[in-house]
């Protein structure tokens, strides 16, 4: 099994090079600093309107897997069978 590493990249080192879905830290000055995820075009840039607060991005994790064999399908599958029995 391979671990992910993911760390934050400042948006003054690079953007990302491909159009896709990040979490972002935004800086909200006197409130801090917050997290979101949202959506960057290598065309049309950050589609937030927090795009000026946005200091550092990473690529998002994939989405929790229940089991790795059959994945959602799976679970689903027990719960009806234990459902009628």
């Amino acid at each position: 099994m391979t671990k992910e590493v993911f760390r934050w990249i400042p948006v003054t080192e690079r953007l990302p090079k491909s159009s896709d879905t990040y979490l972002v830290t935004l800086d909200l000055g006197v409130h801090g600093r917050g997290i979101i995820i949202t959506y960057y075009d290598t065309l049309k840039g950050w589609n937030t309107r927090f795009e000026t607060s946005i200091i550092a991005w990473m690529q998002t994790p994939q989405p929790y897997k229940y089991r790795e064999a059959g994945g959602d399908i799976d679970v689903l599958l027990d719960y009806f069978k234990q459902d009628k029995q």
